[in-house]
């Protein structure tokens, strides 16, 4: 299956062999910033930059009330591959690790930065969030082993780093700097 985003913020789940509209469920409110399949792919998870989590049921096209709120405005979100737990990190500093079974929040790490981006390891073992001043400048990267949110790595950028990104499996940081230089950093040995 395939979801795609209209300006109206309707979600359009699409059938990825065939080709055709599955079913289109109504607009949600806020500006979309992410959707995650569940591992069955029967329900849909959309993240809405309000801090608003909402779960589509795909079977019949109906969404229950927001099942998850980030209280804030979120920067980032990301799910895991079994789609129990939903991550959220936004402008009030914080990244949320949400339950998706319990539809409970597990636990908030605070940070002294807003949050620029996370991203959940594609083995579910791990996530780094990366720190920022809005999407100006990210400043540093943290490492940290999941589900449980500890903390493994932390590591300052230097100031002259415009843009970070996470390998899927969270094993490499990549970054660019002002003087066009790309720099990739293993999280778990800090080799560059």
């Amino acid at each position: 299956k395939i979801a795609t985003l209209t300006a109206n913020n309707d979600i359009w789940v699409w059938g990825a062999r065939n080709k055709i509209l599955l079913n289109h469920p109504t607009r949600q409110s806020g500006e979309i910033l992410g959707v995650s399949f569940n591992e069955k792919g029967d329900k849909l998870y959309a993240a809405s930059i309000n801090g608003d989590i909402v779960e589509w049921d795909l079977n019949v096209s109906t969404y229950r009330p927001p099942i998850l709120t980030h209280n804030g405005m979120i920067n980032s979100y990301d799910m895991s591959s079994d789609g129990n737990y939903v991550v959220t990190g936004g402008r009030d500093n914080t990244v949320r690790i949400w339950d998706t079974k319990k539809l409970e929040l597990l636990k908030e790490i605070k940070f002294d930065n807003e949050i620029a981006s996370i991203m959940y390891s594609d083995d579910d073992k791990s996530m780094v969030v990366v720190e920022g001043t809005g999407y100006q400048r990210v400043l540093k990267w943290n490492l940290f082993s999941m589900p449980g949110g500890d903390l493994q790595v932390a590591k300052d950028l230097p100031p002259s780093t415009r843009k970070c990104f996470v390998s899927n499996n969270c094993n490499w940081v990549i970054y660019g700097q002002r003087d066009n230089t790309v720099i990739l950093e293993n999280t778990e040995t800090s080799e560059i």
